[in-house]
């Protein structure tokens, strides 16, 4: 019985803390290695957040969340969410005092990809990210895309989805003695990060992001 947390074991404790609707169960509610070893799948794509139109990549570059954010993303999507300084002043807003950055990009009505760069190798980070990623993508599923908004009112639309998932999570793991003292309460090991583990390095997003903001600047 494996007691570290993986990403596909990270996803299965998650859907035990968050119903349907996004409304955070108590901790107690999180399982043991034993129970989570039962529901795991073996070759199951390690980029499924909640379901398989639900993904995320997680240990990107930091300026693969910005262009991802700016439009020119693996979807090849035409979107441009407003001016260089609007998105990194949204991504400081978020994500200041956090380990990692991310965003986000639905593909259809029902799917939905995120991209999550780190600044940690830490468990806390990478479980926090994952966690961020597996909400974000069960709160932006299914609504309607409105083509009418302007890149200024996109932007400001998806930086409020951002946010408002990583409320739900600081709510739902700030719950009684918190999510790490938790995990370990239930077995499980998180003295180190088996989410990322082929990070050779960790991202300085901060400063990169305002120096590639200007070098896409120059190229458009």
């Amino acid at each position: 019985m494996l007691i570290n947390i993986n990403r596909q074991r990270a996803s299965l404790i998650l859907s035990h803390l968050f119903d349907e609707n996004l409304d955070a169960k108590p901790l107690s509610h999180i399982p043991t290695p034993l129970e989570i070893s039962k529901q795991e799948r073996l070759f199951r794509n390690n980029k499924i957040l909640s379901k398989p139109s639900h993904t995320a990549d997680i240990g990107v570059p930091s300026t693969a969340v910005f262009n991802l954010m700016k439009g020119q993303s693996i979807f090849n999507s035409p979107l441009k969410l407003g001016p260089t300084s609007s998105r990194n002043d949204a991504l400081h807003a978020i994500f200041a005092d956090e380990d990692y950055v991310l965003w986000f990009q639905r593909t259809s009505k029902s799917r939905v990809h995120v991209l999550i760069s780190l600044s940690s190798n830490s468990f806390k980070a990478h479980f926090r990210a994952w966690a961020h990623a597996y909400v974000l993508a069960k709160l932006v599923s299914g609504g309607p895309f409105d083509s009418s908004k302007s890149d200024a009112q996109m932007l400001e639309k998806k930086v409020g989805e951002v946010a408002q998932a990583l409320t739900i999570v600081n709510a739902a793991f700030e719950q009684g003695i918190g999510i790490e003292r938790t995990l370990m309460s239930k077995g499980w090991d998180i003295e180190r990060s088996m989410m990322c583990p082929h990070v050779d390095g960790i991202n300085d997003w901060t400063p990169m992001m305002d120096e590639k903001a200007e070098d896409i600047i120059k190229r458009e």
